[in-house]
């Protein structure tokens, strides 16, 4: 869901919405993936192997810009 843009992408069905490892949080297929105590946001959105259905929008519909905050 982006919340600058108000709109939102379904899961694909039968793909995971969520998962993670010893480091990171992962939604979908790395749409987005984060990890503890670190800043950095990686994002994969609107790839063609993704678990959400982008609707034709990539990672700038959904993060957006929007101040970077420390």
């Amino acid at each position: 869901m982006s919340l600058n843009n108000r709109k939102s992408f379904p899961v694909i069905p039968g793909k995971r919405s969520v998962s993670y490892d010893t480091f990171f949080l992962i939604i979908g297929n790395s749409e987005i993936r984060l990890k503890n105590q670190e800043w950095k946001v990686f994002s994969n959105f609107g790839i063609a192997n993704s678990f959400y259905n982008s609707n034709g929008c990539g990672v700038n519909e959904l993060l957006g810009e929007g101040p970077t905050v420390r």
